[in-house]
């Protein structure tokens, strides 16, 4: 068994550190900040985020709030938390830029001590493992637990020397900002996405060399509908998911009768799903880029009459702008579904360029989404750099 000391220290550590951690009191390093504000129906306020997302203006700040609500000062470099948000991690560091604005006594805010790393602090308090244990014994119910100043204040924490401290909030805030930066690049990729279709479907932004205008074709001149039904040359591992366009993985074995009732999907096909959401007013069409398999039988299935170029296609097809009012046309609604009307959906007309302008279109949207996608590995596996850090970095 560990004794006291070795439960007192770390799983990583930098070289040069080999003391045991310290156990201490939050009110050891914190002073509780109560500067009386404005009344509600003037200040500036701030809010505590969740899951440590930090600290922002209030949503409808230039809002009154109420005149009989007391409302205290917060400047920059305070620690703050959520009385009724503690279990959900909302605890952040006032930024310079809020220097000044207010909050009411439910989100109150602490001077740090200089014996105490901010930055340390900070991700101290973000642990699970602290707020999940420390906020249990908080006021009201499960639904509204409330965590008072003085309960915050006697909360014990585990601590190395400031040095240490500074290390590890400069390791974390390092990989925080990574963090940052891969979201706003994935934000801008996905935006630079979204105006390369708008403009390239729309015929305002060209390839050189490409000036032809596109050609209006009905889709019974591209597609036809196919009802190809397994004959066991497909099993159970060749599945297709149409709502990620991936491998289904079977949760059973299923008899040949049901095998037999799939439909058969080949690569370059486009199927139907009648699910509406907020993207999709009326449904969506998804290609079948990653080849030959079946889908559930309650997908329509098309097969192109000439060849096409395939990531052109799985743009064009997805796109809500370009296919929005064709499936309103072609398509009847029920509460959550729609369900495709086949003739009516081949009557519609679509734009579309030669072969070799599909081409350059395909490549740069696909390339695009490559660097989205490499870009999002990138951040996973920062965030779970992150996780492994904070779960192994403390005590």
């Amino acid at each position: 068994m560990m004794d006291d000391k070795e439960k007192m220290v770390p799983r990583i550590r930098f070289r040069g550190f080999g003391d045991a951690w310290e156990q201490r009191k939050l009110n050891d390093f914190l002073i509780e900040s109560q500067i009386k504000g404005s009344n509600g129906s003037t200040s500036q306020k701030l809010t505590v985020k969740l899951w440590g997302k930090g600290i922002v203006p209030k949503v409808n700040n230039w809002k009154k709030g109420s005149e009989n609500t007391k409302y205290y000062i917060r400047h920059a470099g305070q620690l703050m938390y959520g009385k009724l948000d503690f279990l959900h991690g909302a605890f952040g560091i006032v930024p310079k830029s809020l220097d000044g604005f207010e909050s009411t006594i439910d989100s109150p805010a602490f001077d740090i001590s200089k014996k105490i790393n901010s930055s340390f602090l900070l991700y101290l308090v973000m642990q699970r493992k602290f707020y999940i244990k420390q906020g249990s014994i908080a006021n009201g119910s499960r639904k509204a637990k409330r965590v008072h100043e003085n309960t915050f204040l006697d909360m014990s924490i585990q601590l190395p020397k400031v040095e240490e401290q500074g290390k590890i909030g400069q390791l974390l805030g390092t990989i925080d900002n990574l963090i940052v930066a891969n979201e706003k690049k994935g934000q801008q990729l996905k935006g630079l996405k979204r105006l390369l279709m708008e403009k390239l479907f729309s015929q305002v932004w060209r390839f050189r060399g490409f000036s032809d205008p596109w050609e209006q074709r009905k889709f019974a001149e591209l597609y036809k509908k196919v009802t190809q039904k397994n004959d066991l040359t497909y099993s159970s591992n060749q599945i297709i998911s149409v709502a990620t366009m991936s491998w289904k993985k079977a949760n059973h074995v299923s008899s040949e009768s049901y095998m037999k009732s799939y439909n058969i999907m080949k690569l370059g096909d486009i199927a139907f799903e009648g699910n509406k959401s907020k993207d999709f007013s009326f449904g969506r069409f998804v290609e079948n880029t990653i080849g030959n398999g079946i889908v559930s039988h309650v997908f329509d299935v098309f097969r192109p009459i000439q060849k096409g170029n395939i990531s052109f296609w799985k743009y064009l097809i997805h796109d809500e702008q370009i296919m929005r009012k064709k499936l309103a046309r072609s398509t009847t609604s029920s509460t959550m579904m729609t369900n495709l009307v086949a003739k009516d959906f081949l009557r519609q007309k679509i734009y579309i360029p030669q072969i070799g302008e599909q081409d350059q279109i395909g490549a740069l949207i696909e390339s695009t989404d490559n660097l989205i996608v490499a870009n999002e590995k990138k951040l996973d596996q920062l965030k779970q750099l992150k996780k492994y850090l904070m779960q192994n970095m403390f005590v």
